[in-house]
């Protein structure tokens, strides 16, 4: 019965990584991220580091290893929205 929890926890972890991909792809292809929230992302980091320290101390690496990979996309998500919002202003700017 342990196995079947394990490939559930490693499915939902696995899912809930993925699920980043998509936005952080469209902000890297479209080279457009006003529509954002960073401020949603730094929370979302910030819950992601929490979870992988208690799956470390938990030994539970389920839980840590994919908060610890979710915590990294949701940074480069951070990193990729800051760098093109600042770029959409300076075109702005030159364009005047």
């Amino acid at each position: 019965m342990v196995e079947v929890e394990s490939f559930i926890g490693y499915i939902a972890g696995s899912l809930v990584t993925i699920s980043l991909l998509p936005q952080l792809i469209t902000i890297l292809y479209n080279k457009d991220s006003k529509n954002v929230s960073v401020f949603t992302y730094i929370i979302l980091v910030i819950a992601r580091c929490l979870w992988c320290i208690y799956g470390i101390r938990k030994l539970d690496f389920q839980i840590g290893i994919t908060n610890g990979i979710s915590g990294t996309l949701n940074i480069l998500i951070i990193i990729s929205a800051i760098y093109y919002r600042k770029t959409d202003k300076d075109k702005k700017n030159v364009n005047l």
